[in-house]
């Protein structure tokens, strides 16, 4: 209790610019102490999110293509590899796109198949 007196008595004894000096440094002293805490407290927020939060790539379902639903799954990935096999059918060669006739090819192809799955499914019934 001594020294809360003492403490006062020597303040109340300075002159009144002093004071705000004081004050004004204790404000300084706050505010700079206060922004770094708040960066370590953002930067250690961040962090944890960073490692808390799941992959936005991973969370996202199925890509979308004329209104069709494809899974992400490898789905996707196996309909490209099936796609870049059609390049070149049909009639054109040494290209990267996919032609028309190369799209003929392919609906052959799926037409065939599916007479021969229906004449498969006809033999067991």
């Amino acid at each position: 209790m001594d020294e809360l007196k003492l403490l006062i008595e020597a303040v109340a004894g300075l002159p009144t610019i002093t004071l705000w000096v004081l004050v004004g440094y204790l404000v300084y002293k706050l505010a700079v102490i206060g922004s770094v805490y708040g960066v370590i407290r953002y930067g250690i927020e961040k962090f944890v999110e960073w490692r808390t939060t799941p992959n936005r790539e991973v969370v996202e379902k199925t890509y979308k293509v004329k209104d069709l639903s494809i899974t992400t799954d490898g789905t996707f990935e196996a309909l490209m590899a099936q796609l870049g096999r059609v390049v070149g059918k049909g009639g054109y060669s040494n290209t990267p796109y996919i032609h028309r006739c190369a799209v003929d090819w392919l609906r052959e192809a799926i037409t065939e198949k599916e007479l021969r799955d229906s004449e498969k499914k006809a033999k067991q019934s």
